[in-house]
């Protein structure tokens, strides 16, 4: 783990570092293939933005209610600049709440905009969960193999870089795919979007019982899993009905 990264007398923090960079590059190639389907980079750009401030909002109103008797002793404390008092989960519902109203709004609620975010969150997330092991968040429960990151004097399973090998994976595969996206996928709108889906849930799904204080329902059955166990059956159902579209399409 490296919490900051120093650069000369700079002390920089390394999550806030690797999220931008993500972001940065997100956006590029998301804006790359936007240019190859012919399809308004500006609009989709804007959505981004919009979803990344409510988002940030959401998730520091959300940790503020959870604690809220902390924060009526100091009320100006709601506007610390930490990124540890944040409530990821509830940022992340109004941050995709925010995209799908935007994206109705603008008329653009349709699988081609699902490939292109796909392009940007495919970027966004092996960095987010390589920030997560720069801050040393997310950590695994504790064990002997010869690749666990010693954490507070235990050995843990590092599940922040299970999942970061795992979805630059994916990155890999799509670009090559796509060929950096020179191959025009004008047949296949939905598939990059509801691959990406399919890939992360399975990775959670795999992952999920390394991870310390994952919930478990009678007795060893790991709720979230049940959660990615829906998603991913939902994604290939949805990719079976646009594969046999694309193909009746062209007969």
């Amino acid at each position: 783990m490296f919490p900051v990264i120093n650069i000369g007398p700079l002390a920089i923090q390394a999550q806030g570092l690797i999220l931008i960079i993500g972001f940065l590059f997100g956006i590029q190639l998301m804006n790359q293939f936007n240019k190859s389907e012919s399809t308004n980079a500006s609009t989709m750009e804007n959505m981004i933005y919009w979803s990344l401030i409510a988002g940030i909002i959401a998730a520091r109103l959300g940790f503020v209610l959870i604690h809220i008797s902390v924060f009526l002793k100091d009320p100006l404390s709601i506007f610390s600049h930490s990124t540890t008092m944040l409530d990821n989960s509830f940022g992340i519902l109004v941050g995709v709440i925010t995209a799908l109203i935007y994206a109705q709004k603008k008329e653009i609620l349709n699988w081609k905009t699902l490939d292109a975010i796909t392009i940007f969150l495919s970027i966004l997330t092996p960095a987010w969960f390589l920030s997560l092991y720069a801050s040393g968040k997310m950590n695994g429960i504790p064990t002997n193999v010869s690749w666990a990151v010693n954490l507070a004097g235990q050995n843990r399973h590092p599940t922040q870089l299970y999942l970061f090998g795992s979805s630059l994976v994916f990155v890999i595969v799509i670009l090559v795919i796509t060929q950096i996206f020179k191959r025009n996928l004008p047949q296949k709108q939905g598939i990059i979007g509801l691959s990406f889906l399919s890939w992360l849930c399975f990775s959670l799904l795999i992952i999920q019982p390394y991870f310390e204080n994952s919930p478990i329902i009678l007795n060893r059955i790991h709720s979230m899993q049940l959660f990615y166990w829906s998603i991913l059956a939902l994604s290939f159902y949805l990719m079976h009905l646009l594969l046999n579209k694309n193909y009746g399409d062209n007969q």
